[in-house]
């Protein structure tokens, strides 16, 4: 029964602490979308501007000697977006706002608790 009682104020504890990250990562994604739109239409403009400055022939050569020297790209790719995670995940922790791993974790570590307190009431019952 006292396992009981733990497992129901761990969960009333905890409950208030995930709903106020699942609220700061609402609000965190809602600030940077606009951040996210402007920067991607920044983007389009340019390329825009790029396809009409520069003959398409060029851009061909151009294109295929970046590939060549970026080469392989799934690593370029990788360490782009490994930076961007890293650097997010800094942002995040410099906000005091957790990340979706810290959010899976707590509630990884809540569901094994909650196993164990219905295995020992199980077994105090028996």
């Amino acid at each position: 029964m006292e396992h009981k009682k733990w497992l129901e104020e761990a969960q009333t504890r905890l409950q208030p602490l995930l709903d106020e990250v699942q609220q700061n990562v609402r609000r965190f994604e809602d600030k940077a979308k606009p951040h996210m739109e402007n920067t991607r239409q920044r983007l389009e403009a340019w390329q825009t501007r790029m396809e009409k400055n520069l003959d398409l022939n060029a851009q061909k050569a151009r294109l295929s000697s970046l590939c060549e020297k970026c080469a392989p790209s799934d690593a370029l790719i990788e360490k782009t977006s490994s930076w961007v995670e890293k650097q997010t995940n800094s942002l995040l922790d410099h906000m005091g706002i957790a990340t979706r791993d810290d959010v899976d974790a707590l509630k990884k570590r809540l569901g094994t608790l909650q196993r164990k307190v219905q295995e020992l009431s199980k077994r105090k019952s028996n």
